[in-house]
């Protein structure tokens, strides 16, 4: 992992930093070079790494900010075992380690909050369960939830959670099963933290293999990632998804190997972003008022393999591009289009956090 920390010219009132990055390092080519990569800083600006830091935090697959910003939860997944901790940078811009802890399963690939803050959820891919914790000093299991299937392509022989996220209004737990082609819903009740049954809510064609799912505008977003599609769902009430639009996340033409990989709104609401590993590129899509999307356009990453990227604040990009070790810097220019303005030399880079 890397703790990125850039410097802005002019300090807030009361003199903190207004931007800070935190980046994960984790492959899965060679994981023992993931393993060895200590936590560094890093001047986006100057477009260099500026010191060590936190050796402790390594293996880093995914995380996410804590509600009110002061901290981060980190999934360190080293294929071996899946751990999580509590992470903040110090005074000096330096990583402390608050706490660790067992994701509930192995291979930890996803983490979500709820709407209060109160409780978070893990996706523990190799370990085959969502996990759902009562969020406090020491994270506390409430539920294991699982779910039996397979699909007909090689990476499909079993179920595969990949992701999990609370629904906007905070009473339903969505999840994806990448290895069963399928989406399900369990009822969720924040007053006491109680999970329910299991519903099928969306059943994906075969071979698609759902990866992450997005709510937005009173839609929702399903990437998928064996077959490099974006679909366009209404919930319903009852937890059902009804199917409106789906869009292929590849260009006509290419014929290549790819495969899909993080989904995030854009800067503004009227745009998704997907990044495609072998394509290596970000295809922003365009929304219509209705939240279909209306138009594709593609920009290239700026590496090789994709796997994350993060919109800032100042409606840029940082893409962390694995398998070339490097983080691209993107601007965007007046008329909507992403123009790289930098890049940086970081070790198998594979999730970023600005907090």
């Amino acid at each position: 992992m890397w703790a990125a920390d850039k410097e802005q010219a002019a300090m807030n009132a009361d003199g903190a930093k207004a931007e800070r990055y935190l980046v994960g390092c984790w492959t899965f080519t060679d994981p023992d070079r993931a393993l060895a990569t200590p936590a560094c800083r890093l001047d986006v600006a100057a477009q260099a790494t500026i010191g060590a830091h936190a050796d402790h935090a390594t293996a880093v697959y995914y995380g996410a900010v804590e509600p009110g910003g002061r901290s981060i939860l980190l999934l360190h997944n080293d294929l071996h075992r899946s751990s999580m901790s509590r992470q903040r940078f110090d005074e000096n811009g330096k990583l402390v380690e608050l706490g660790r802890w067992s994701s509930g399963g192995d291979g930890g690939s996803y983490i979500a909050f709820d709407r209060t803050g109160a409780y978070f959820a893990v996706a523990n891919a190799r370990g085959r369960r969502w996990t759902v914790f009562r969020n406090g000093d020491t994270p506390e299991i409430i539920a294991q939830l699982t779910h039996e299937g397979k699909g007909p392509h090689p990476r499909q022989a079993h179920s595969h959670p990949h992701c999990i996220v609370f629904s906007p209004d905070n009473c339903w737990l969505y999840a994806a099963d990448m290895g069963a082609d399928a989406v399900l819903a369990f009822p969720f009740d924040a007053a006491s933290g109680q999970v329910g049954e299991k519903r099928l809510v969306y059943r994906a064609a075969p071979g698609l293999g759902p990866r992450h799912i997005l709510f937005h505008r009173g839609l929702a977003y399903l990437l998928c990632e064996l077959g490099n599609r974006l679909i366009v769902l209404r919930p319903g009430a009852d937890g059902m998804l009804q199917e409106l639009q789906g869009v292929d996340t590849l260009p006509d033409g290419f014929t290549g190997d790819s495969h899909t990989a993080h989904l995030a709104v854009g800067p503004g609401d009227d745009l998704i972003l997907v990044s495609n590993r072998g394509h290596d590129s970000i295809v922003g899509f365009a929304l219509g008022a209705d939240g279909l999307v209306v138009r594709c356009e593609w920009t290239a990453s700026g590496g090789k393999w994709p796997w994350f990227f993060l919109v800032t604040a100042t409606g840029g990009l940082l893409v962390a591009n694995t398998l070339s070790d490097t983080i691209t810097q993107f601007a965007r220019d007046v008329g909507g289009k992403f123009i790289q303005t930098g890049s940086v030399a970081a070790e198998r880079p594979a999730f970023i956090a600005q907090f």
